[in-house]
């Protein structure tokens, strides 16, 4: 259970790496097995379209850290691997605590501090489209993780698929 949530925290600061490099060949990713992208999703973000030399400073917008202890691994997962991560000078993690006009705050907070990169998890489908809109209007790529929004307005997403991590969990849950 702890590795899969390390790939979790791991694979979100992958996805804001690769939002600001180029990548030549991305049906060479190896997604996680188990998981592939959905059938419906066929939206493209031309690669090197937010390309820029390290180092990076990354921007976290997270629903809520404390609301169980999958999102406080979730979060020190992503500090730490931030921390380890050389091409990045800072990480800045700022926590909405499921306030949907403190989401919007620390957005907009992030975009005013010229982030290269935002990933954000989203209190509700509606309540940040526009700061996430204008922070891709701005040239600062947007990440969504755990969670969906009601617009087409962000560079890429990362969705764990309930039935393959629900799965996952089980076959732990037997071997314990």
């Amino acid at each position: 259970m702890l590795g899969l949530l390390k790939t979790v925290g791991l694979g979100m600061l992958v996805a804001s790496t690769l939002a600001v490099t180029s990548l030549a060949h991305a049906e060479d990713i190896k997604l996680m097995d188990g998981v592939a992208p959905r059938p419906d999703d066929t939206r493209m973000t031309a690669a090197g379209a937010f390309k820029k030399d390290p180092p990076w400073v990354i921007g976290m917008s997270d629903f809520g850290v404390n609301a169980n202890t999958w999102t406080v691994q979730v979060a020190h997962e992503a500090e730490n691997a931030a921390a380890k991560d050389k091409r990045i000078s800072k990480f800045i993690l700022l926590d909405a605590g499921f306030d949907q006009k403190k989401q919007v705050a620390d957005i907009e907070d992030l975009i005013a501090q010229h982030v290269d990169a935002i990933i954000v998890q989203p209190v509700t489908s509606t309540s940040a489209n526009a700061s996430i809109a204008k922070a891709v209007a701005a040239g600062i790529p947007v990440i969504l993780h755990t969670g969906r929004i009601d617009s087409d307005a962000y560079t890429t997403e990362i969705q764990g698929g309930a039935e393959h991590f629900g799965k996952v969990m089980g076959d732990w849950l037997v071997k314990t």
